[in-house]
């Protein structure tokens, strides 16, 4: 080789060592990476309508059930500390008709229409029986349309709130029982006397039934109206779990033995033969009829004496009565006053 064509290769050789540096920095000339480091693009599925009328719907086609509830929550009530745990358990049966309610309530509340302990609820046929509170004792009636709140239960069923719209739903095995899960939100949920400052929740839907098959949330909450059926606190936190099972099950509803019902010291003493219960304590019953509170205090001043109650007072007025009297060591006030009702007055015994 030649100078010449030495010298040409050594110019090359220049050349090359400066360009090729140049255009590994270059943007240009780099490879394009983008499509393979960039995330792939994922679609959250739209929330659906939750086509559920209310946390019963259903269960009245079912022939047998059992619903466990448990409330626990922590909060305030006017202006005082308020916290708690209220545990229902529910069992139905159609053929035999009959009804359970088991509920135990343990809480810092003090309000009088909060009864503390275990009270209990038989209705089987026509015939109920009532026990409200450890230390109530058994009380008996015919009603054969009566439900426990309508004497004074827990109506805890009232906190289930439903949501509007919720998740896309999963398929899952539940206690075997095949039902699809959807998630919801504090967004997703509406109530006319509730705020949710915050909450997540999760439910099932039983298949191919679609009745609620179980419930679970985890909420803050702010009480716009008070419910007097379940009025727990004015604001406060609340975990509630709500199971449904052995639906369609032999199920077997004992109320409890005639004896212990009639040791009762309330289910002794007489009622107006049309009496239909509104509330059950411990100590005292009240009741509505459509006699008039004149024809109501002759009976109770007939009847108690008959069965050796002595007469202390008694004022009688068109409208409304009062009577006092006393037997052994108790003592017994009967007050009659108008219904809410126009045609109905309201009936109170009151035993000490």
């Amino acid at each position: 080789m030649d100078v010449l064509s030495l010298q040409k290769f050594g110019l090359l050789f220049l050349i090359l060592a400066i360009i090729l540096p140049a255009c590994a920095t270059n943007p240009l000339f780099q490879a394009n990476t983008e499509f393979a480091t960039s995330p792939v693009a994922t679609l959250t599925p739209a929330p659906i309508s939750l086509e559920l009328k209310s946390a019963t719907a259903g269960l009245a086609d079912l022939q047998s059930y059992r619903a466990k509830l448990t409330v626990d929550f922590e909060g305030t009530r006017n202006g005082q500390p308020a916290q708690g745990r209220l545990e229902s358990l529910t069992e139905v049966t159609r053929q035999p008709a009959a009804w359970h309610q088991y509920l135990k309530v343990n809480t810092t509340l003090t309000s009088t229409e909060i009864i503390s302990g275990v009270s209990e609820f038989y209705r089987a046929g026509d015939q109920v029986y009532v026990k409200r509170g450890t230390e109530g004792a058994w009380f008996s009636f015919s009603d054969g349309g009566v439900s426990p709140a309508d004497l004074g239960f827990f109506a805890l069923d009232r906190l289930i709130v439903l949501p509007a719209v919720v998740s896309a739903p999963q398929a899952e095995l539940l206690d075997s029982q095949k039902t699809q899960r959807f998630s919801f939100t504090g967004q997703d949920l509406a109530a006319p006397n509730l705020i949710f400052e915050q909450a997540a929740g999760d439910l099932w839907l039983a298949q191919p039934d679609k009745y609620l098959a179980h419930y679970v949330i985890s909420a803050t909450v702010r009480v716009v109206i008070p419910d007097p059926k379940v009025h727990l606190f004015d604001q406060g936190r609340l975990t509630l779990r709500y199971t449904v099972s052995d639906a369609n099950a032999e199920l077997t509803i004992t109320p409890p033995d005639e004896a212990q019902v009639e040791r009762g010291p309330l289910s002794r003493l007489p009622r107006l033969p049309d009496a239909k219960i509104v509330s059950i304590f411990p100590t005292f019953i009240e009741y509505t009829s459509a006699i008039t509170p004149i024809a109501a205090a002759l009976f109770y001043r007939d009847q108690l004496i008959t069965e050796g109650w002595s007469e202390n007072q008694a004022d009688i007025f068109n409208e409304k009565a009062r009577l006092l009297y006393a037997k052994n060591d108790e003592s017994l006030t009967v007050l009659i006053t108008p219904g809410e009702e126009r045609d109905k007055i309201k009936v109170l015994l009151d035993l000490k």
